[in-house]
């Protein structure tokens, strides 16, 4: 057993460890050494009650332990027993304060509270200057308006200008009422449900990343709380803003070795804790970008990617979908099967973009976390029922004068497919592929007259063979159940499309590749890829938003055509609806896209499906080649190795020039490939290096080298050789 005696300069607040035990740690100066003590049961322990700062102590009976046994933490300390003694030798004079520790670079501070600013996180104002930020799940005490704290061992910080102090494992607490001390009792010992309050214990943050995740708090806290689960939601919310692989904090650690363990002594600049931003910041902050690129506004060609992680919740208003901050609206494009109305999100990078048609922003949103989630109540009335049928296929929300409406195909059992006009857009995320409308009613439908003789009706009637619209009858009681799993897609791949019949109905999944009006007034035409094939579909009237290169969509009911050059193609119906699946962030702007464009085919140059892209092809016939070798110095032509102009004494530098037309194929068509550079021309021929310094030295002997295929008596004997030689093998050219 150890007895030690000593000045105690620093006392720890209370730390929870594991099995809700609860223990403290005393510091005692003697002749130039730190004794750390380990006090156990410290709220019944009067070793903890008795001892006080700048007292001079005696504890007797002391054990060694290890702390953290076998890392590279490991700490010995000494540890009250039950049988210890406490003895006071004698108290010392009291330091004024603040005053600042040389060893941890710390400050304490004695001061009044004159305001309590969020008394759930812990964060008052002390002398009506002074913030303080006491957000740890050690500080055990209850602070009122108006009492006197002595603060030991914090951080001086600056937030928002203003002087800050903030708790670490290393701080303390003295609350001091008249001349007598506040003690805690045991029921005041309880860890808190705040979320801050949880992920500040959990993680070590630097100063930079405590004060941003203070902020993201004020940003929330006060938000969508009706209908949420407010706690729940600030954790989530909070949570995910926060780099998943920070380090673990440990409180007991920052006592014991502060400088090397606690964050608010690290002055790195790297960011783990990001901004939640609100709608409003997100677009000045595009219109920033804006100005500083030179750009007039952020449309469907040139979105604007923010760095940034915004908040809000989400609201379905038929076929759009709205994010809410509670102060601002944006209509957002994102995959709609992943979420539900009402979902509260928290969404990284948006794109804002700026509609061709109007003056409407919106966001598409490539990375979205549902944080909390209301969905949408499945409806338990009870009714008998009768009839039921499959929705097929949903078109998306049309429009028919200032009436809006959307169409359902639907299959009933062992019947012919019908078509549902649906007057009520609140019914459109509901109603999916694969949900069942179910009736109390045996025959809920009734014909409907009001679409006859408008455009919508003739299109559902040529593309589909619609005779006949219905809706539902007004006697009629139905809910919408959703089926037990999510159907999977039924996509048609784009490399089938060409022996598809032509009037065929597809659905089709890919990336687009480029996007163009063929009139300013109607048609836009999207060019889409699956890595393999591409296609035009051609949108007629049809007003989407996000339909910006880079981003994935699924189409569906599309129906096929052909060009009079037997290209097939594909042209929007009444039914065509779209499912925004993902972005390819490294083909979303038009400058990146052009520089890793995939690769072509002959067909789809020669049809102008693509203006210029990469293909692959093999050589069908060499039809002519043409070498020709000039001085460098005054462009004459070389004759016998020298220059022709008599004149020219310049050392003999020559140039080569070259032109070859080659005939080329891949699986989709030939065509006429013409090249006037001499480099591409020998891969071309496929020329090893040898044989392309022969090819050279020959052509500055002769000075002029011609081969055709129509003329192969006349041509040059070492070119034809290279050409049949060419000719013999089969070789892919990347060009």
């Amino acid at each position: 057993m150890f007895t030690i005696s000593g000045v105690v300069t620093n006392r720890s607040s209370v730390f929870s460890v594991t099995n809700h035990k609860r223990i403290s740690f005393l510091e005692l100066h003697s002749d130039g050494e730190i004794h750390t003590v380990l006090i156990p049961h410290v709220g019944n322990h009067k070793v903890f009650s008795e001892s006080r700062s700048s007292s001079c102590i005696q504890l007797s009976d002391l054990k060694k332990v290890k702390l953290f046994k076998n890392t590279e933490k490991e700490t010995e300390v000494y540890q009250v027993r039950k049988s210890s003694k406490l003895t006071v030798l004698r108290d010392l004079e009291q330091k004024n304060i603040p005053k600042k520790l040389k060893k941890d670079n710390l400050v304490s501070y004695k001061g009044v509270v004159t305001k309590i600013v969020d008394s759930d996180a812990k964060v008052y104002l002390v002398d009506k200057k002074i913030l303080l930020f006491a957000s740890f799940l050690t500080f055990d005490q209850d602070v009122q308006l108006g009492d006197s704290v002595s603060l030991l061992n914090f951080h001086l910080l600056i937030y928002k200008d203003k002087k800050s102090l903030v708790m670490c494992g290393r701080s303390s607490v003295i609350i001091n009422a008249g001349e007598e001390t506040k003690k805690s009792s045991k029921d005041q010992l309880i860890k808190s449900a705040n979320p801050l309050l949880k992920l500040l214990a959990e993680y070590s943050l630097t100063s930079d990343d405590f004060f941003q995740l203070c902020d993201n708090y004020e940003r929330l806290k006060t938000r969508f709380y009706e209908g949420y689960n407010r706690r729940r939601l600030l954790q989530f919310t909070l949570k995910d803003v926060v780099e998943d692989d920070l380090q673990k904090r440990s409180l007991l650690q920052e006592f014991l070795d502060h400088d090397n363990s606690c964050g608010y002594s690290d002055s790195s600049s790297e960011i783990s804790v990001h901004r939640l931003s609100s709608i409003e910041e997100a677009l000045s902050l595009a219109a920033t970008e804006l100005v500083e690129y030179g750009e007039e506004s952020c449309d469907e060609q040139s979105p604007i990617e923010l760095d940034i992680q915004l908040f809000g919740k989400l609201i379905f208003r038929g076929d759009k979908m709205i994010m809410s901050d509670e102060n601002l609206e944006i209509q957002v494009i994102m995959n709609r099967e992943t979420v539900h109305n009402f979902d509260m999100l928290n969404v990284r990078s948006p794109l804002i973009c700026r509609d061709e048609n109007s003056d409407n922003v919106y966001a598409i949103l490539p990375e979205v976390c549902v944080v909390s989630s209301t969905s949408d109540k499945l409806e338990n009335r009870r009714f008998e029922v009768r009839h039921s049928v499959e929705v097929v296929s949903s078109s998306r929300i049309l429009m028919q004068g200032q009436n809006s409406f959307f169409v359902l195909e639907i299959q009933e059992d062992n019947l012919d497919r019908r078509f549902l006009l649906m007057t009520s857009t609140e019914q459109y995320h509901k109603s999916r592929r694969g949900c069942r409308l179910v009736f109390n009613k045996d025959d809920p439908f009734q014909v409907s007259n009001k679409l006859k003789n408008t455009v919508i009706f003739r299109q559902l009637f040529e593309d589909f063979g619609c005779e006949e619209l219905y809706q539902i009858s007004k006697s009629a009681d139905f809910q919408i159940k959703n089926p037990d799993e999510p159907l999977e897609p039924r996509c048609t791949s784009l490399g089938s499309l060409n022996s598809s019949v032509e009037g065929e109905i597809v659905d089709i999944q890919g990336v687009i590749l480029e996007r163009r009006r063929e009139d300013v007034e109607s048609t836009l035409i999207i060019s889409l890829t699956d890595n393999q094939q591409s296609i035009n579909i051609y949108l007629k009237s049809i007003r989407v938003s996000g339909l910006i290169v880079g981003t994935e969509w699924r189409i569906e009911n599309l129906k096929t055509s052909k060009s009079k050059k037997n290209n097939f193609y594909l042209v929007g119906t009444a039914l065509t609806n779209f499912v925004f699946l993902g972005l390819n962030k490294e083909q979303t702007l038009q400058d990146k896209w052009n520089s890793q464009r995939l690769l072509g085919t002959v067909n789809e140059l020669l049809s102008g499906t693509l203006c210029a892209a990469p293909i692959v092809f093999s050589i069908l016939e060499i039809l002519r080649l043409s070498f020709r070798a000039d001085c460098g110095a005054c462009g004459s032509p070389i004759e016998k190795g020298k220059c022709s102009y008599v004149g020219c004494y310049a050392p003999l530098d020559c140039n080569i020039s070259g032109s070859g037309c080659f005939q080329v194929q891949d699986g989709s068509g030939s065509a006429v490939l013409v090249s006037t550079n001499p480099s591409q021309i020998y891969s071309i021929l496929n020329l090893s290096s040898v044989e392309v310094e022969k090819l050279k030295d020959k052509i500055f002997g002769v000075g002029v080298l011609n081969f055709s295929k129509w003329g192969r008596e006349k041509s040059d004997s070492e070119l034809v050789d290279l050409v049949t030689t060419a000719l013999s093998k089969f070789y892919m050219v990347q060009a």
